[in-house]
């Protein structure tokens, strides 16, 4: 069952045209349909690939960094501002 859920798990990273994360177009993908190997690179510079029957990140999209550390620059943001406006 390990090698037939990890062609499943392939083929459907394989069908991933867009990163998961961001959507961001794929650049290069290695593997072929059928097998239980699969690796895609992304214009965000993710990368995703099949180890050990599973999906995994082997190179973890920086953009939702990037969308939590705008969340918490406008946290304090409104934060200062509430201070300032009270003094």
């Amino acid at each position: 069952m390990t090698r037939a859920l990890a062609i499943v798990r392939a083929d459907k990273l394989r069908a991933q045209i867009r990163c998961p994360v961001c959507g961001a177009a794929r650049t290069d993908a290695i593997g072929k349909s059928g097998t239980p190997a699969m690796y895609c690179v992304y214009v965000c510079s993710a990368e995703f690939q099949v180890a050990n029957a599973e999906i995994i990140p082997s190179v973890v999209c920086p953009n939702s960094s990037y969308v939590a550390a705008r969340t918490l620059n406008e946290e304090a943001l409104a934060e200062v501002r509430k201070v300032a406006g009270a003094a």
